[in-house]
């Protein structure tokens, strides 16, 4: 009876149906982590391409600001130029 009683005792565990859970939540959880784990590779890829992008086809701003002063001075200038002209041309048509 002593055995009988042990069989089941052991039929009516508990603790299985909480393993039972326990492993499927480490199987969610690998499958998570290795998700996670390819999303990283992807964005570590993505990362490498703007940074190539980044080296070929733009400009540093260090690079740029010589080429800026000289725009922009140009521009002041014939700003002027044109501004100077026109007063010039009302200044002789008012005499």
């Amino acid at each position: 009876m002593d055995k009988h009683q042990d069989a089941h005792t052991l039929e009516k565990c508990p603790q299985e149906p909480r393993l039972k859970q326990i492993e499927i939540e480490n199987k969610e959880t690998l499958v998570k982590v290795s998700v996670m784990v390819n999303d990283i590779g992807y964005i570590k890829e993505a990362i490498d391409r703007i940074e190539n992008l980044i080296t070929e086809k733009y400009v540093l701003k260090s690079e740029f600001d010589p080429i800026k002063k000289i725009v922009y001075g140009t521009t002041g200038l014939i700003l002027t130029t044109v501004i100077l002209a026109l007063l010039a041309l009302v200044v002789k048509h008012g005499q």
